[in-house]
């Protein structure tokens, strides 16, 4: 069975959102913080606009993010705050075939037992 893909559209203005509460930060704040005019961050939390990929780049930084976090369908607030995600990331690619068969084990189990 084919897993449906996250939309990307979406995954971005939900970590925004999120991001947005998670800070308590305003619309005119984060626009001051990442060169994104006012307009076009209520836009894109209002799903009317999808970023350019500089522009996504531009409100990852005022989180202290990169643009990619911006578009993981699972952004946790808990992820957002920690910097291990990108740690996390280049680990599993230097690992061999062996070490990310029990990265992914690990993974699941937790998230088996969190649910």
């Amino acid at each position: 069975m084919k897993t449906k893909r996250p939309d990307t559209k979406q995954a971005f203005q939900r970590n925004l959102r999120m991001l947005k509460r998670l800070y308590q930060l305003s619309s005119k704040t984060i626009s001051d913080r990442s060169g994104v005019s006012e307009r076009m961050v209520d836009y894109l939390l209002a799903g009317e606009r999808t970023p350019s990929i500089e522009v996504a780049e531009q409100l990852a930084h005022a989180f202290g993010l990169t643009g990619w976090h911006m578009l993981l369908p699972h952004l946790t607030a808990d992820l957002a705050k920690h910097d291990k995600l990108d740690q996390l990331i280049e680990n599993y690619g230097a690992s061999g075939a062996d070490g990310r068969d029990h990265i992914d084990m690990v993974a699941a189990r937790e998230a088996k037992y969190l649910a």
